[in-house]
């Protein structure tokens, strides 16, 4: 093997190398989404849940306010 042809195939392989690790770096930062958006999902539940919650605490108090007049 040739000077020459042993630097081309260093290229190639750092090349290829470069390409995996942008590949890999492309999965990572799905996941990141993916994993944010599910988390955003999961507060946006919890607060209507918990505002529903309230609801029915403050419409309860209202019945028993009209009970008792």
């Amino acid at each position: 093997m040739g000077i020459n042809q042993a630097k081309q195939e260093a290229k190639r392989l750092k090349q290829d190398h470069q390409a995996a690790g942008q590949i890999e770096d492309d999965n990572t930062e799905a996941e990141r989404i993916l994993a944010l958006n599910a988390w955003k999902k999961a507060k946006a539940l919890k607060e209507r849940q918990a505002a529903a919650e309230r609801h029915l605490a403050k419409a309860e108090l209202e019945k028993l306010k009209r009970k008792k007049t």
